[in-house]
Parts: structure tokens; C-alpha cells; sequence
């Protein structure tokens, strides 16, 4: 009964890694991950005005098929990737991830294989590593580490 040795033994225990990356994350994951991976803190958030965070990051969420805080049903939302990626939704998720870095609290980008290589690390494929060293700016490199099939899958 006692909670901490239990998710000890929880994360040490084998099966818990043994699909990572199998599934993707859903829109509000990957927004949010993309925002803890750039750097974005919890008083960034808030200093975010009303209708910049529902420009920027409630409605993203939405155009990418999940109505914040309205699942679908009692069970939540879909675990399969297929109700995350379709040709609409993907596009909204290229999209976002390629507008994103330039909000002016995204940063600590400034050589995006590194930071792909930070936060990501085993993950990272080396395809990405060298996509991201050849990207024409840094802005550019850390929205296609946000948008890499690397960073969408949990």
C-alpha cells in the first residue's frame, strides 16, 4: 500500500519501457511537451494574455481534433494514432510546430540537433540529427525537431 516503492517499481520494472514511442501523443501532449522542451515555464504561461493563449495554444489544440477539457466520452480520449493523425490533423500539427518557435517565450533552440539530442536522446534518429544540422536557420531546425515523427510519439 505504500505508493512511492510501488511506482518504483513501476518505472524500474522492464514492460514500463518496452512500447515507448509506440503511440502518439495526443494534441495537448504534444503542445505541451513542445512547450516544456523549449524552455516555456509555468509563469511564461501566465503571463500569457487571454486571447494570445487561445490563439496560440487552446485553439492549435482543437484544430488538431481534441475540444480542451470535452472528451469525446467517459472512457476519454482515443489511445490509437489514428484518431490523432489523419491528412487534416497532421497538417494542423506541421503547422503549429513550424509557427511555434517563433512565439517570442519558445527559445534555448539555438542549435536545434543539439536540443533535439537534450531532449530526446536515444530517441533522436540520426535522419533528424542531420536534418536539423541543415536547416537554412535555427528557427527553422527547432520546428522541424518539434515536427518530427521523433518528438510526436510517446
Amino acid at each position: 500500500g505504500y505508493l512511492p516503492r510501488v511506482y518504483d517499481a513501476m518505472w524500474a520494472h522492464p514492460a514500463s519501457w518496452r512500447d515507448f514511442g509506440a503511440k502518439v501523443k495526443t494534441p495537448l501532449e504534444f503542445i505541451g511537451s513542445s512547450l516544456v522542451a523549449s524552455g516555456v515555464s509555468g509563469a511564461d504561461i501566465l503571463a500569457i494574455k487571454p486571447n494570445q493563449f487561445k490563439k496560440h495554444l487552446l485553439a492549435p489544440v482543437r484544430n488538431m481534433g481534441q475540444q480542451f477539457l470535452y472528451p469525446p466520452s467517459p472512457e476519454g480520449w482515443p489511445e490509437d494514432a489514428p484518431s490523432w493523425i489523419t491528412p487534416q490533423l497532421l497538417s494542423e500539427r506541421l503547422s503549429w510546430a513550424m509557427t511555434a518557435p517563433h512565439l517570442s517565450r519558445m527559445g534555448g533552440f539555438r542549435r536545434p540537433h543539439h536540443w533535439a539530442q537534450r531532449v530526446l536522446g536515444e530517441a533522436a534518429r540520426p535522419e533528424l540529427i542531420t536534418a536539423l544540422t541543415r536547416a537554412s536557420n535555427t528557427l527553422e531546425g527547432a520546428g522541424l525537431m518539434l515536427a518530427a515523427p521523433d518528438f510526436q510519439r510517446r
